[in-house]
Protein backbone atom coordinates (compact mmCIF):
# COMPACT_ATOMS: atom_id res chain seq x y z
CA UNK A 1 0.00 0.00 0.00
CA UNK A 2 0.99 3.32 -0.51
CA UNK A 3 0.02 7.10 0.26
CA UNK A 4 -0.38 9.54 -2.62
CA UNK A 5 1.73 12.69 -1.85
CA UNK A 6 -0.36 15.00 -3.41
CA UNK A 7 -3.98 13.92 -2.80
CA UNK A 8 -3.05 11.75 0.61
CA UNK A 9 -4.88 8.84 -0.42
CA UNK A 10 -3.90 4.94 0.03
CA UNK A 11 -3.78 3.30 -2.87
CA UNK A 12 -2.48 -0.47 -4.29
CA UNK A 13 0.31 -0.34 -6.64
CA UNK A 14 -2.34 -3.28 -8.99
CA UNK A 15 -5.14 -1.92 -7.55
CA UNK A 16 -7.46 -0.52 -10.59
CA UNK A 17 -4.15 -0.78 -12.81
CA UNK A 18 -3.81 -3.22 -15.82
CA UNK A 19 -2.06 -5.45 -13.43
CA UNK A 20 -5.20 -6.04 -11.03
CA UNK A 21 -6.38 -9.63 -10.87
CA UNK A 22 -3.14 -11.09 -12.31
CA UNK A 23 -2.80 -14.81 -10.89
CA UNK A 24 1.30 -14.81 -12.40
CA UNK A 25 3.57 -12.50 -10.01
CA UNK A 26 4.33 -9.99 -11.20
CA UNK A 27 8.28 -9.92 -11.09
CA UNK A 28 8.31 -12.73 -13.53
CA UNK A 29 6.04 -10.70 -16.13
CA UNK A 30 8.78 -8.22 -15.98
CA UNK A 31 11.38 -10.55 -16.69
CA UNK A 32 9.68 -11.84 -19.53
CA UNK A 33 8.59 -9.00 -21.35
CA UNK A 34 12.11 -7.72 -20.38
CA UNK A 35 13.48 -11.03 -22.30
CA UNK A 36 11.30 -10.09 -25.00
CA UNK A 37 12.62 -6.57 -25.72
CA UNK A 38 16.18 -7.48 -25.58
CA UNK A 39 15.56 -9.93 -28.59
CA UNK A 40 14.71 -13.25 -27.33
CA UNK A 41 11.72 -15.05 -29.21
CA UNK A 42 8.48 -15.84 -28.22
CA UNK A 43 8.43 -19.43 -28.84
CA UNK A 44 12.59 -19.17 -26.48
CA UNK A 45 10.28 -17.17 -23.95
CA UNK A 46 8.24 -20.06 -23.54
CA UNK A 47 10.40 -22.26 -23.36
CA UNK A 48 12.55 -20.29 -20.49
CA UNK A 49 10.33 -19.07 -18.50
CA UNK A 50 7.73 -21.69 -18.58
CA UNK A 51 4.64 -19.64 -19.32
CA UNK A 52 2.35 -19.96 -22.42
CA UNK A 53 2.24 -17.72 -25.81
CA UNK A 54 -1.03 -16.92 -24.69
CA UNK A 55 -0.14 -15.46 -22.19
CA UNK A 56 2.70 -13.58 -23.19
CA UNK A 57 0.74 -12.05 -25.29
CA UNK A 58 -2.32 -10.78 -22.71
CA UNK A 59 0.06 -9.46 -20.92
CA UNK A 60 0.98 -7.23 -24.04
CA UNK A 61 -2.38 -5.95 -24.55
CA UNK A 62 -3.04 -5.38 -20.36
CA UNK A 63 0.52 -3.53 -20.56
CA UNK A 64 0.49 -1.71 -23.93
CA UNK A 65 -1.51 1.47 -23.00
CA UNK A 66 0.21 2.16 -19.64
CA UNK A 67 1.38 5.77 -18.97
CA UNK A 68 3.71 7.19 -16.48
CA UNK A 69 2.19 8.96 -13.69
CA UNK A 70 3.08 11.00 -10.70
CA UNK A 71 2.15 8.81 -8.36
CA UNK A 72 -1.24 9.97 -7.16
CA UNK A 73 -4.98 8.49 -8.84
CA UNK A 74 -6.66 10.83 -10.37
Amino acid sequence: MYSGACCERAFSETNHSALAHLNTPIALVVQVLAALTEGVGINAATRLYGVSKKSIYRWQARLSGLKKHDGCLP
